[in-house]
């Protein structure tokens, strides 16, 4: 089987989607199967819009037998004015190829139409991106094949917000409802693709993972000396690109809070930030700021000794609909914080691995750190009960075999 997976970015960047598409190609391949992921030049998520943002000057790689083709974003204009403008054209095609947060990928769009009919399946992700999904989803069907679909779908909170809506406009819908397999990653997930009247029958759960070893052979002892973190100092991890919807603001402020109580604690935070963040981390205190200790996106070691080194990983995120980063702190053996938002609260057993709060609530998300920065304890039970849940049910293999007879069966059907 020669399957294309067509995603926005791809391995070494830091993502779930990315992190999902390299672990399942990467097993199909090893099975026999030849993958080819078609991808972007973007490194920071925002160069898809903005040309002054971090991009990658690689063009074609093979990673561990996936065939990797990185095709270059254009910006015509500075501003998107282009793009806003094509936006505005009312047809579909337009809508979807156009519109925010679309990106313009000419050549990408051109090797999908004809190169379509080299493979055997075409898989994209995923959503609200879908500049890239419907030029895969066009070329599916003008050669005749069969086209899956992973839209990582932000369900936001219970109490509705403009996440849900940002996934599921009506164009973005009518190529779910046409796809052959929907693969979404939790219950509340599929239930809310269904009120869009998406056939339940098509539709998949299946969930992220890891691999058992992926959080070792780190040094937390290197990492505390290499960014000057005393050993008495407990440590708060965040791992994901530091923006709004995914709670780094209110982690933010919540630690503001947890300084004034306790003193000794410093958060860490990995991943890209983003101007708006950056600017509202000027306007803090110098105490906080030389509190703080702003990453990047990070990989290997790092990443690995920041997990062994912390206490506890909060991400009180409305835009995640699993959120690897939870197994990975498990692996370690840390508690976790979550937000009451998408498919968290099926990912966190609230209490017994970790703590769920609203979103936005920087108070409670505020008490909950200190509760674990007061009870070493508390840490490492719900650390181990996590541990345990990942090692049981939620590894890349165990997704592994999901996915592939999903796979199989609708190449089949052809």
């Amino acid at each position: 089987m020669h399957i294309l997976n067509v995603v926005t970015q791809y391995w070494p960047y830091m993502g779930g989607a990315p992190n999902y598409i390299k672990e399942m190609s990467e097993r199909f391949v090893k099975d026999g199967n030849e993958v080819t992921v078609y991808t972007t030049n973007a490194w920071d998520l925002e160069y898809l819009f903005f040309p002054d943002r971090a991009r990658t000057n690689l063009s074609t790689e093979v990673i561990n037998g996936v065939k990797i083709r990185r095709y270059p974003v254009r910006h015509p204009s500075r501003h998107g004015l282009t793009r806003q403008v094509l936006g505005q054209i009312p047809l579909k095609t337009c809508r979807l190829l156009f519109r925010f947060p679309s990106a313009i990928l000419p050549e990408l769009w051109r090797d999908l139409l004809i190169e379509g009919r080299r493979y055997d399946l075409i898989h994209a992700t995923p959503s609200p991106f879908y500049s890239l999904i419907y030029p895969a989803y066009i070329a599916a069907r003008f050669w005749r094949k069969p086209f899956a679909v992973t839209p990582f779908v932000h369900t936001g909170t219970p109490r509705g917000d403009s996440q849900i809506a940002m996934h599921t406009h009506s164009d973005q819908v009518s190529v779910l409802k046409a796809s052959d397999l929907v693969i979404v990653q939790s219950a509340v997930e599929r239930k809310a693709l269904i009120e869009k009247d998406i056939p339940g029958c098509k539709i998949n759960i299946l969930g992220m993972g890891v691999n058992p070893d992926d959080i070792s052979g780190g040094n937390p002892e290197h990492f505390r000396s290499k960014y000057k973190i005393a050993e008495k100092e407990k440590i708060i991890a965040y791992v994901g690109a530091l923006i709004r919807d995914k709670g780094a603001f209110h982690l933010l402020d919540a630690f503001v809070k947890l300084k004034k109580q306790l003193g000794h604690v410093r958060l860490v935070m990995a991943g890209h930030a983003s101007v708006e963040f950056q600017n509202y981390f000027s306007e803090k205190s110098k105490e906080i700021k030389e509190s703080c200790i702003l990453m990047g996106n990070i990989g290997g070691e790092d990443k690995t000794s920041l997990f062994q080194a912390c206490d506890v990983l909060a991400l009180p995120s409305r835009a995640d609909s699993y959120g690897i980063v939870f197994l990975e702190a498990w692996l370690a053996g840390k508690p976790v914080i979550g937000a009451c938002a998408g498919g968290i609260p099926e990912v966190i057993s609230d209490g017994e691995d970790g703590f769920l709060v609203p979103f936005g609530d920087v108070h409670m998300l505020s008490e909950y750190l200190s509760n674990f920065m007061k009870n070493p304890e508390l840490c490492k039970r719900m650390g181990q009960r996590g541990r345990e849940k990942v090692i049981t049910s939620c590894t890349w293999d165990q997704r592994y075999q999901k996915i592939k007879r999903w796979f199989e069966d609708i190449t089949g059907r052809q």
